[in-house]
């Protein structure tokens, strides 16, 4: 099989266990991108978080972000889809948030606003949200909270936060997608509420769609829970070495972890060596 399209996360999977992109996976990035292949960076992470990855790396790529909330052509491209959290969808994720003990943070609609919105309270952001104080919109959060927002966000401990997206999802079942995954930016657990139809393989296959490719000619490459989706729909799934156990039983390969250069090795095998 001929692979058109790689989609790979970030997190645990592009960026090795410093945050940074190996040498080996950057020529092998450039390399696919040279014959032709569209690589997707499919990632929880906002701009400002693929932002720092692509800069790394040294291309830009097409982005699936926010699990799938924001597709764009690259980073200084406007949304070519978007799906917004209802207002009341968010607002609920808010208060529940507050009343946990975190202190959420709100992205607005891209097309709009390029702020990340939060309570009076001190907030624990990954790094690259935190360094970008210019777009923290300090507010009272419940209050503000009366559109469509593209997504609520909190961060903490892996317990805790799996503890509250379980709970989150028993009360906005059908009204939003909860999402807890790890973030090595700070080596924290980040939960993330979105519209309900928001996935990686959801976002995966409206890429496909939008450049006339299969599904069955796409890979996908990952390691966390949120990568399961789009893991298993895609033509070929990819495993990373370090990859949790659902994502190990939804893959058809399994490769090395993100210190050794895993998505260097499946593009090398699946795309290079073809």
């Amino acid at each position: 099989m001929s692979y058109r399209m790689v989609a790979i996360d970030a997190d645990g999977t592009f960026v090795n266990g410093r945050d940074h992109v190996n040498p080996r996976v950057r020529e092998a990035v450039a390399a696919a991108k040279a014959r032709g292949v569209d690589v997707l960076l499919a990632t929880g992470r906002s701009y400002d978080g693929a932002k720092l990855l692509c800069d790394d790396l040294g291309h830009d790529l097409g982005l699936i972000l926010v699990n799938g909330a924001v597709l764009a052509e690259g980073l200084d491209e406007p949304p070519f889809s978007r799906h917004m959290l209802s207002v009341e969808a968010g607002r609920f994720a808010a208060e529940h948030l507050l009343a946990a003990g975190y202190q959420p943070f709100v992205y607005e609609d891209p097309l709009l606003a390029d702020r990340i919105a939060m309570g009076p309270g001190e907030t624990l952001m990954p790094r690259f949200i935190s360094e970008r104080p210019e777009a923290h919109h300090r507010c009272d959060l419940l209050a503000w909270l009366d559109h469509p927002t593209l997504v609520v966000v909190a961060a903490g401990d892996e317990t805790g936060i799996k503890a509250t997206a379980a709970a989150l999802r028993g009360h906005l079942d059908g009204q939003a997608a909860v999402v807890p995954a790890y973030y090595q930016s700070g080596d924290m657990w980040v939960l993330t509420v979105v519209n309900a139809r928001c996935n990686k393989a959801a976002a995966l296959a409206e890429w496909a769609a939008r450049r006339g490719i299969g599904l069955d000619q796409t890979m996908a490459i990952g390691d966390g829970d949120n990568d399961v989706e789009m893991v298993a729909e895609a033509g070929l799934g990819v495993a990373m070495g370090n990859a949790c156990a659902a994502v190990l039983d939804a893959a058809d390969v399994v490769v090395a972890d993100n210190d050794h250069d895993g998505v260097a090795e499946a593009i090398e095998r699946f795309i290079l060596s073809a």
